[in-house]
């Protein structure tokens, strides 16, 4: 199929961006832009993806070009990366390519404006934007190009707009935005900064408190070395674990087998399969993970093994 090397290498660099600097969010890959450099490449590129098996889903206009949206059948899923459309775009008007080309891979974010918030204050999300309630942005961390969205690309409407915008218009519209970003981020700032104040002092507190616990324990730790029970250490081993339970903190459960969860677990390493069934499942437990379960926040992921099927 065509370009599918470059596909991917262009997801591997982006799924090895996304866990090394973006772990804490929760994103699911959607898709990927097929740029073409030509409308008589796009006309030959959409030949070529149709006669491939995907099939034409809709087409959308924005920015004064085409978009053509495939989606990818459950039997092509492992062909194509798992990706659940492909876009092939028109070029832009006034803009000239070398070559067609895969652009950029798009997620979707649970939440987006937080992600938003987040990323626009490290000042590494460009091209914002919004069309009726269609969001998405750009995140470029070196050569990378990475897409948010708020929703599926297949759940988006024609962007039938305007593109006659004048030069002066745009320059406005620009200068509207980036006023509005940069409010945003002095904004965020604030909260962020009366936030950390607060929680400073209740994070002493409640220090304070968890402190003193652990302090009974350790006079425990002394009368078990000093008498050398056998039962010593696995009852100061309970005491731990229900001062965790106190303060809401389990351990995640997990067992091996389990289907591997970016959010809740962090790869360590790799082994390869033949077992399609094990695919993406976890091999071996190499470290506990801990969760805080009044919040859902992940405290540690769990450090494990993962399968993968030979490529």
């Amino acid at each position: 199929m065509i370009k599918l090397e470059q596909l991917s290498a262009l997801i591997k660099s982006q799924e090895k961006v996304r866990i090394e600097q973006l772990k804490d969010l929760i994103l699911s890959l959607d898709s990927a832009n097929l740029q073409t450099k030509s409308k008589e490449d796009f006309q030959v590129f959409s030949e070529a993806l149709e006669k491939a098996g995907l099939s034409k889903f809709k087409q959308v206009s924005h920015a004064g070009r085409k978009i053509n949206v495939y989606k990818v059948s459950p039997e092509l899923k492992k062909e194509f990366f798992d990706l659940n459309f492909i876009e092939l775009s028109e070029p832009k008007p006034g803009k000239h390519l070398r070559h067609t080309e895969w652009e950029y891979v798009s997620y979707i974010a649970d939440n987006y404006d937080l992600l938003l918030k987040m990323l626009t204050s490290k000042d590494k999300v460009t091209k914002i934007r919004q069309i009726e309630d269609d969001k998405f942005s750009y995140y470029s961390p070196s050569d990378n190009k990475i897409q948010f969205r708020n929703k599926s690309i297949g759940e988006t409407e024609n962007y039938n707009k305007p593109v006659d915008t004048t030069e002066k218009e745009l320059e406005s519209e620009l200068e509207k935005e980036k006023q509005a970003r940069m409010k945003l981020i002095a904004d965020f700032d604030n909260y962020r900064k009366s936030t950390e104040a607060r929680l400073s002092q209740v994070m002493q507190n409640a220090n304070s408190k968890v402190i003193i616990k652990l302090i009974d324990i350790i006079d425990d730790f002394e009368r078990a070395l000093q008498t050398k029970e056998d039962g010593g250490i696995q009852l100061i081993y309970n005491k731990l674990i229900n001062l965790l339970k106190e303060e809401n903190v389990e351990m995640i459960k997990l067992e091996q087998g389990a289907k591997y969860e970016p959010y809740q677990m962090e790869a360590l390493s790799i082994s390869e399969t033949d077992n399609e069934s094990e695919n993406n499942t976890v091999e071996r437990i190499i470290q506990q993970g801990y969760v805080n379960v009044e919040t859902g926040s992940i405290l540690r992921p769990t450090r494990v093994i993962v399968k993968k099927l030979k490529q």
